[in-house]
């Protein structure tokens, strides 16, 4: 039986590789998980977090993560739970 050969992916001619990103998802929810992902980061497992931004250890995890040069912290989007970062509307 023949080895499997490597997949290529062509687009408009050029060539692109394929990569998996892993993001540690849900910081500053609480701080238990932000342990876990403090873990994975220092030992370079994940190299990509995520924070929520009204999460309410927020603040500790992203004074953390501002020591840990080379990691890329992305906002996460939270609609549904928590309390709000902005006061109502005014009409």
């Amino acid at each position: 039986m023949p080895e499997p050969q490597a997949t290529r992916v062509f687009w408009v001619g050029y060539r692109m590789d394929r990569s998996l990103v892993v993001v540690a998802d849900d910081g500053g929810a609480d701080a238990a998980r932000d342990r876990g992902i403090l873990e994975c980061l220092d030992a370079g497992i994940v190299r990509n977090a995520s924070v929520l931004a009204n999460g309410p250890d927020a603040e500790a995890l992203a004074a953390e993560l501002g020591r840990r040069p080379g990691v890329s912290v992305l906002l996460h989007l939270n609609l549904t739970e928590g309390m709000a970062l902005a006061g109502p509307a005014s009409t």
